[in-house]
């Protein structure tokens, strides 16, 4: 009943004294619970409930609060807030850091008796007139505690943050005014710095197993403690991560700092460390005694079990891997108990001991490193195996949603104003959207669809719903661009005249792309024209880009763009039906007439590069046999990997397909044909083969894999074929080598390619230099053994038995049959090339004149019946 005596504020006051010993720890126990330093009217009355106030809170509130919103421990309790700050002033001032109370006690804490011998000289005042005034230790001691006859550092830190807390640091940022916030732009900056940070981080834990693993033994190889940002760039290279090296810096251990640190790196490991050394506290009383009660064979040495079953006694809640592993400097499986504090190890075990621990930790080796890591993604996928999770729980029915969009209109955008939004109202409801995703031809559950896109049934489903990453990427191409879009526009605009400005310049594919490498993009170009291009003429118009330029929102701009292309869509159909109606028969008759031409004109030149493509490869065909003989003879005798327009065209000229001296015409067709086959490519400046012949490529590769899974690998399969190691091989044995490996369908393409000269030898290095050179190599230890093996049997006498047999004078044995079987080959052969001349000129004289003997010379030299036999495409009898 005396606790009710009073107004409210006293009762109050008189409450936390009888329940907590003192106001202050009243306040930090029962009323400050954010550790804030002040409480608004929400927390206030909230801490009185779970007080057990009786008095009239609200009063309390407003005699406390002063009208200014909030209370303080100044306002509860006045005396003590000066008394401590008093004491946190002088100490400072005149003793040193505050942490110093604790440093030497291994119980991290302190007594009375022990808290009043360290504070002795702020007993007295000092300065003329007392400048400083004798601070009242015992008060201090009772308003500190927390846990009865002691301050900790728990306390001392409490005390710190308290009088620091409207302090601030040199490197802190001074508040924003209210026309200083940060742009967009900043916070997207802000958070892509934070995602680099997760990704190195995330790239050392898979490369290495740990963070702690990865500083040991890639970051601070050499035990200095620190590394520099030279040193941090190096590693970003050698992970292959495209992060700036400067914002990871700032944003780990700050602008200002030279060295970076494990803590810095690592902070959760050091926050472990010291709640280790708390729970030890707790549960012995202090470090020393802690020690001595842990179980270790070797201690001070002490191993990862010995350690985890000693962080089970003492219920450790942070992660004791983590705490072994910050400790274990070298990784050995092993740690030193003064590597967590080295005067309680000394005064457990004693310096000897911890002398010889420290040289058998020494002595001792590293551990291997860990296994590779497998993350959380492939064991989540491992454990679904496991527990037999039907399919459809493990279906992303967003992710099939936009595949069948961009697999029909190319993207996400389009899809959404071509069957979706078509009257570009910007949002659907749920039945609209049903009926949008049956018409896209969309086949999975729409009610799961809806549950996994997490919106209600009266919500309406947007476009960042569907496709988030279309809005991301073009809120990136908006903010790395900056003001210099617009400039870009404006001049894109001036180039193309001055109706460009009124109707918009059109920005061709050639165009966007430098633009975006102007700016720095660096997502998929192709993906990001296609968004700003909604109704897929290939082109974007600038209206289109100086619209979402100025439009603040970007889902609004891009829903803006689709809208506004329906509305260009609707006027262009009103301006179809005033043209279809039905005019005079003459009148009708002469427009279908021009409608046709142009339509024939379009067809014409919308078809005419590929075209001049087909007719050019057939002139290289029928002129040298195949596309691979003309660009090794003609095309590229210098075999360049890529070919300019200018090499081109004299190639033409060496290939007869363009005169000496050609017209200008010839050339511009030419140019165009050139421009249009490297078009396609992105990475190309110059032709190369592949443009003019895809399948060449395709077969060398199909050649190589198939001669690996035949003969083991390259040079063996050359080393068969090219058993004396000279290095090349003749058409007939390369013939027979892509036999023996299934490969038939390149045969002629490869031939031409490899002998472009028609020397009826194929140099394997032009096929794999590498393996070319093995299977050399390979071919002299043999002819070394051979020979070898031959000077052996001649030292024994024993070359009689493997000599060749003297000639009798007539054909017979193995080598006589090995005769009629090559006379056999070439007599099919000749009967090969006689039924295919009979089929197609009807009888032989008539054949012989036609394709062999056109000039009537009589007879012709191999050369010439072998580029007969090439045009009709009997090289291999021939």
């Amino acid at each position: 009943p005396a606790l009710r005596d009073g107004g409210d504020v006293d009762v109050l006051r008189k409450k936390l004294r009888h329940k907590y010993g003192s106001i202050t720890a009243g306040w930090r126990e029962a009323v400050d619970l954010r550790g804030v330093h002040f409480v608004g009217q929400a927390d206030w009355f909230k801490a009185m409930r779970d007080l057990g106030f009786g008095g009239n809170a609200k009063n309390a509130w407003g005699e406390l609060s002063h009208e200014k919103g909030q209370v303080t421990l100044a306002d509860l309790d006045p005396a003590a807030a000066q008394l401590l700050s008093d004491f946190y002033n002088a100490y400072i001032l005149e003793v040193g850091p505050l942490p110093g109370l604790i440093d030497d006690c291994d119980s991290l804490r302190v007594g009375r008796k022990r808290f009043v011998e360290k504070c002795a000289t702020l007993k007295k005042s000092f300065g003329k007139g007392g400048r400083r005034k004798a601070i009242d230790l015992d008060g201090v001691f009772a308003c500190l505690q927390i846990v009865a006859g002691a301050v900790t550092t728990a306390d001392c830190a409490w005390l710190a943050n308290y009088c620091q807390r409207g302090v601030k640091s040199a490197t802190s940022t001074p508040p924003s005014s209210k026309g200083d916030k940060p742009s967009k732009t900043d916070l997207m900056m802000s958070a892509a710095r934070r995602r680099d940070v997760k990704d190195f981080k995330k790239a050392l834990q898979h490369r290495f197993g740990g963070i702690i693993q990865a500083w040991r033994r890639l970051l601070d190889q050499e035990g200095n403690g620190a590394m520099s940002m030279e040193d941090l760039e190096l590693v970003v290279e050698a992970l292959g991560l495209d992060s700036d090296t400067s914002d990871l810096w700032d944003e780990i251990c700050g602008s200002e700092t030279d060295g970076m640190t494990l803590k810095d790196l690592c902070p959760e490991g050091e926050k472990a460390v010291e709640e280790f050394k708390q729970r030890c506290v707790d549960c012995f009383g202090s470090l020393t005694i802690a020690f001595e009660e842990m179980l270790a064979e070797r201690k001070p040495l002490v191993s990862r079990q010995e350690f985890n079953k000693f962080c089970l006694e003492i219920k450790l809640e942070s992660n004791k891997n983590l705490v072994f592993e910050y400790l274990d400097e070298r990784g050995v499986g092993h740690i030193l108990l003064g590597s967590i504090d080295k005067k309680a190890a000394m005064t457990a075990c004693g310096v000897k001991a911890l002398s010889d621990a420290q040289e058998d930790y020494i002595d001792l080796e590293p551990l291997p490193p860990k296994a590779k890591y497998v993350d959380i993604r492939t064991r989540a996928a491992q454990q679904c195996a496991e527990n037999q999770r039907p399919p459809e729980d493990q279906r992303s029915y967003r992710e099939e949603l936009l595949l069948v969009l961009q697999s029909r209109w190319e993207s996400p955008i389009r899809a959404w104003g071509a069957v979706l939004d078509p009257e570009g109202k910007g949002k659907l409801s749920k039945e609209e959207f049903f009926v949008g995703c049956s018409v896209a031809g969309y086949t999975g559950s729409k009610s799961s669809l809806w549950k996994e896109l997490g919106l209600k049934d009266s919500q309406s489903v947007r476009l960042r719903d569907i496709a988030p990453e279309v809005i991301e990427d073009c809120a990136y191409f908006k903010s790395i661009s900056g003001k210099q879009l617009g400039r870009i526009i404006t001049a894109m605009e001036a180039a193309q005249g001055p109706n460009a400005k009124k109707n918009g310049a059109i920005v061709k594919w050639d165009q966007f792309k430098d633009l975006c490498t102007r700016i720095g993009y660096k997502g998929s170009i192709n993906a990001l024209m296609k968004h700003f291009d909604p109704a897929g003429s290939g082109y974007v118009n600038s209206k289109s880009l100086r619209y979402f330029h100025e439009e603040k929102k970007e889902e609004k701009a891009m829903t803006g763009l689709v809208r506004k292309h329906h509305e260009r869509r609707r006027e262009e159909w009103r301006e179809k039906l005033e043209g279809m109606k039905m005019a005079p028969t003459k009148e009708l008759l002469s427009r279908q007439d021009g409608l046709l031409t142009m339509g024939r004109e379009k067809r014409e030149d919308r078809t005419k590069p590929e075209n001049e493509r087909i007719k050019l490869c057939a002139k290289l065909s029928r002129k040298f046999g195949s596309i691979a003989k003309a660009w090794k003879r003609a095309l590229n005798p210098s075999d360049a990997q890529e070919l300019s327009s200018e090499v081109f065209l004299n190639g033409l000229k060496r290939a007869g397909i363009l005169k000496p001296r050609p017209e200008q015409e010839d050339i511009d067709r030419y140019q165009r044909v050139f421009n249009y086959l490297i078009s396609g490519d992105e990475d190309a400046t110059g032709l190369r083969l592949h443009h003019l012949d895809s399948k060449l490529d395709e077969s060398l590769e199909e050649l190589k894999t198939r001669c690996v899974d035949r003969y083991g690998s390259m040079w063996q399969a050359f080393e068969t074929f090219d058993p004396d190691g000279t290095g090349t091989i003749s058409n007939k044995a390369f013939v027979a080598m892509c036999q023996e490996v299934k490969v038939t369908d390149g045969i002629h393409r490869l031939l031409h390619y490899f002998d472009p000269e028609s020397e009826h030898e194929i140099r394997l290095e032009d096929i794999d230099k590498d393996a070319a050179d093995d299977a050399k190599d390979a071919s002299e230890e043999k002819r070394e053994a051979r020979l070898s093996k031959h000077r052996r049997d001649e030292r024994l006498k024993r070359t009689h038995m493997k000599s060749q047999p003297p000639d009798i004078g007539s054909r017979v044995g193995v080598e006589a049959r090995k005769e009629d079987r090559q006379l056999e080959s070439d007599q099919q052969a000749l009967k090969g090339i006689r039924q295919k001349l009979l089929k197609q000129y009807g009888n032989l004289v008539r054949a012989w004149r036609a394709a062999f003997d056109p000039d009537d010379e009589g007879s012709i030299t191999f050369e010439a019946f072998e580029s007969a036999c090439e045009d009709m495409g009997m090289e291999e009898q021939a």
